[in-house]
């Protein structure tokens, strides 16, 4: 999604990486949904949401920052 949305032509540098994980999963079709929560010069913030039934029961998150090469 970063690579997508950020318009480098270089792979950004992963600086944090965490997972919360919210409740227990099934044995199921598991989907996911990235946003990205800021975007600046040289920082990228991203927030992840895992689901498998309902979108508003997630059973984990993820916040991801990344450092942008020049």
């Amino acid at each position: 999604h970063v690579l997508s949305q950020g318009g480098s032509d270089s792979t950004p540098k992963i600086v944090d990486f965490a997972v919360d994980f919210v409740r227990a999963g099934k044995f199921e079709e598991t989907f996911c949904r990235c946003e990205l929560v800021f975007f600046g010069r040289k920082m990228i913030n991203v927030s992840i949401t895992a689901w498998q039934d309902d979108p508003g029961r997630p059973i984990a998150k993820a916040r991801a920052q990344f450092l942008v090469k020049d």
